[in-house]
């Protein structure tokens, strides 16, 4: 039995159907969860220290070693720029999830981003900064 995946359509009112808070209006003092990302985390790629948009990928229960206090390490994938897609073509991209119009007050195409499930990173908690830019993507919190 074929299923499709779960996906949004092409248009600015299903996009902001995807986001609980972006920007302003995340929480500081909020707990991380799965789904949250940020901007210009410090990681090493290849021996060179770079600043890569970043999106967490544990489960909140496997990201913390007593229930509150967040392990040594941080399962996260790179968010970068990627067009947005149709409802339909979401099945086709087993290897990203969409974030289309992530960054709303860029003109520019860059405002679509996608995480990519190929390019993993193991990260410090101390390294994500709060403030520069978080969000939490209510399409991933609910299948928690």
């Amino acid at each position: 039995m074929e299923r499709d995946l779960e996906g949004v359509d092409a248009t600015e009112a299903a996009w902001e159907t995807l986001y609980r808070a972006r920007g302003q209006d995340v929480e500081d003092c909020r707990p991380l969860f799965t789904g949250d990302v940020f901007e210009k985390v410090d990681v090493i790629r290849m021996g060179e220290p770079k600043k890569k948009n970043l999106v967490i990928l544990q489960h909140p229960c496997a990201m913390r070693t007593d229930g509150t206090t967040l392990a040594h390490l941080l399962l996260m994938a790179e968010v970068r720029q990627h067009k947005p897609l149709a409802k339909e073509k979401w099945a086709g991209y087993g290897k990203l999830m969409p974030f289309p119009d992530l960054l709303p007050a860029v003109t520019a195409g860059r405002r679509h981003q996608a995480a990519m499930f190929d390019e993993l990173y193991l990260v410090e908690p101390e390294k994500l900064r709060r403030g520069l830019f978080t969000t939490q993507l209510s399409i991933i919190a609910q299948a928690l």
